[in-house]
């Protein structure tokens, strides 16, 4: 694992949330959230630098479903996206933050991030 995948956790929560605006269906928004939130869990359970990396491989496996949300996310009007954005923006937002946080903390303690 390395910086590449704390990075990614945070590109996927931007590019997932960025796109949930998007979408004729709320499943797919709602599978987005819960996605993001289901990572951020798994990262947030990391103590040392052993779970850390452990925490990020199993994240990294989850990749697939977040791309696979924003090919259904990217198919949407634009109309469809900001609908939905702004019907779930705050629990979006607070889902990418939540990873955000979580993704930078496990990299850290992989010693994958800072000095």
């Amino acid at each position: 694992m390395n910086k590449a995948v704390v990075i990614g956790c945070g590109i996927l929560a931007a590019a997932i949330l960025v796109g949930c605006g998007g979408g004729g269906d709320d499943a797919v928004m709602k599978d987005s959230i819960a996605l993001m939130n289901e990572m951020s869990a798994i990262l947030e359970k990391a103590t040392d630098a052993e779970s850390a990396k452990k925490a990020l491989e199993e994240v990294k496996k989850m990749e697939s479903r977040g791309n696979e949300l924003k090919k259904k996310i990217d198919a949407m009007s634009k109309e469809q996206k900001d609908a939905l954005e702004k019907k779930y923006k705050a629990e979006g937002e607070a889902a990418a933050n939540r990873l955000l946080k979580a993704g930078l903390a496990a990299g850290m303690k992989a010693g994958k991030l800072g000095p």
